[in-house]
């Protein structure tokens, strides 16, 4: 990773955005009698004592604070913000850093997401720089002419078909900005459809391995309650909570995390359904309103009475994917694995599919359908042959 070149002897200040809902911190600093302000990144504010529910006041006395610190706790300060991530520029000439440095604090400001939104941002743009060197593809005004070399490149690379409608979302923001920059047209690439769409999900499906490269997330295997079971003896009490909450209620990683936050959930009893439920935040859901993102779960298993003691008292720790394959000896059973079979569990139990869906937090059955329900699993009911007369 490239450090972040701040220097001891400079100075912090805070800057507000054009609309003056967010700020932003700046160092600066005299180079050859010049004066150089340099943003800093956003994933990096708190290894400065930066909070992000900082009003502007209290970011510029922070600010005030660390400029009167003496320089031996400056550098400490500056070191520990150098091991985190930042845009890296993989070739110097077809990306100089000065615009790399320009193009980050561009999706800094525009970020509506979370610190890992943007990490991740960081980890695409990196793809799209070996994916441009690899087509030469290098002038913003050719992706379009040329964009089946890039499709060509993605089924290659064997990357998952939504992946690579991110990749192409970040490489149009590359390109628009290119474009303002150099004063040349530019028009957006579109997503991989038709032939090229399938090409892509059947080169994804072929990848074997443990290989995560591209950041592509392969199909867990579910984790059932047996597997569960058997695996409670070699794990922390606090790891079999965690996977008991995720396979009990059909969580996303990210959202037993979350749970740690009593911000993030409700327990409380239904009167209409009389019936205890959880609703859950799902931050995730960046486009719609913040109270449209929560979800409600009824507890209507056995195994579920006992979720309200385990969230209530804190002990429950994500486990690392190979502590679950080791000892599932299962390679493909991952942290979704929970998630993954709580679709199946539920129509065992005859729930709707529609009402298990929801659950999940799916906005439709397709996608519930479409990367949850297992195929293995026949269901069918009897058919009653009714005799006409």
């Amino acid at each position: 990773m490239n450090a972040i070149k701040l220097k001891a002897k400079g100075s912090f200040y805070i800057k507000q955005s054009n609309n003056k809902k967010k700020w932003f911190l700046y160092f600066q600093e005299y180079i050859n009698g010049e004066k150089v302000q340099q943003p800093v990144p956003t994933l990096t504010y708190s290894e400065f004592g930066f909070k992000d529910s900082f009003t502007h006041s209290e970011a510029k006395a922070r600010a005030k604070q660390l400029n009167g610190i003496n320089k031996i706790e400056k550098i400490k300060i500056k070191n520990a913000a150098n091991n985190l991530v930042r845009l890296q520029s993989l070739d110097l000439i077809l990306f100089p850093e000065n615009e790399v440095d320009e193009f980050q604090q561009k999706l800094e400001d525009e970020n509506v997401g979370s610190k890992e939104h943007l990490s991740k941002l960081y980890s695409h743009f990196k793809f799209i720089q070996r994916m441009l060197k690899d087509t030469k593809l290098l002038e913003p005004q050719n992706y379009k002419s040329e964009q089946k070399k890039l499709y060509l490149y993605l089924a290659k690379k064997k990357v998952s078909l939504n992946y690579s409608k991110r990749l192409i979302s970040l490489l149009n923001r590359w390109g628009r900005f290119q474009a303002r920059l150099k004063g040349h047209f530019f028009e957006d690439v579109q997503p991989p459809r038709s032939q090229y769409a399938a090409n892509i999900s059947d080169s994804q499906k072929t990848k074997t391995g443990t290989n995560s490269e591209y950041g592509v997330r392969t199909e867990s295997s579910p984790l059932t309650p047996q597997i569960l079971k058997k695996i409670k003896k070699d794990i922390s009490t606090e790891q079999y909570n965690w996977l008991y909450l995720s396979l009990w209620l059909g969580l996303r990683p990210s959202e037993v995390d979350s749970l740690h936050n009593k911000k993030n959930y409700k327990l409380e009893y239904n009167r209409l359904s009389k019936i205890d439920v959880i609703q859950i935040y799902q931050s995730k859901l960046k486009s719609i309103s913040e109270n449209k993102r929560w979800k409600t779960i009824p507890l209507i298993f056995n195994e579920q009475k006992s979720i309200a003691n385990i969230i209530n008292s804190g002990h429950f720790k994500r486990p690392l994917n190979k502590t679950l394959k080791k000892y599932s000896d299962d390679i493909n059973l991952t942290l979704y694995g929970g998630r993954k079979n709580f679709v199946d569990m539920c129509l065992d139990a005859d729930q709707d599919f529609v009402d298990i869906a929801s659950w999940l937090g799916h906005k439709d059955t397709a996608t519930t359908f479409k990367h949850y329900k297992r195929r293995d699993i026949v269901r069918f009911k009897p058919i009653t042959i009714k005799r006409v007369a």
